[in-house]
């Protein structure tokens, strides 16, 4: 049997104060309102402009797109998601590659370092 992480709540998440790396900036959450345009979101462990992290796995903030959490770290060694969604027109880049790297820490997907900086490097900025 697999240990599951706790679920913080948004207010929790909040709490955590952000660590002095490098210059680094925090992920911070956004509240920013967005008209949901199709189906409405599962819960939300946390929220970009444009993607969040829920349940599920990244969902598109007006309910539009949406990947699977067991999904985050398909085809990484040939593509992986960054590069695919990045490529979309519509799609804010950062925003989504910040989703994508907050999902697969809090669905404890099983990725390297180098696969994740491969599947990085392979976006559109």
């Amino acid at each position: 049997m697999t240990d599951i992480p706790p679920i913080l709540t948004a207010a929790e998440f909040r709490d955590i104060p952000p660590r002095t790396r490098r210059g680094d900036q925090p992920i911070v959450m956004d509240e920013t309102p967005v008209k949901c345009r199709a189906e409405p979101l599962d819960p939300v462990w946390w929220q970009g402009r444009q993607w969040a992290v829920t349940s599920f796995g990244i969902e598109a903030r007006d309910g539009t797109y949406t990947i699977e959490a067991k999904r985050l770290p398909e085809n990484i060694d040939v593509w992986g998601w960054p590069a695919h969604v990045t490529h979309k027109t519509w799609v804010d880049s950062a925003d989504f590659i910040t989703a994508w790297l907050v999902a697969l820490a809090m669905h404890g997907a099983t990725v390297t370092p180098g696969q994740v900086r491969t599947a990085i490097e392979r976006a559109k900025p």
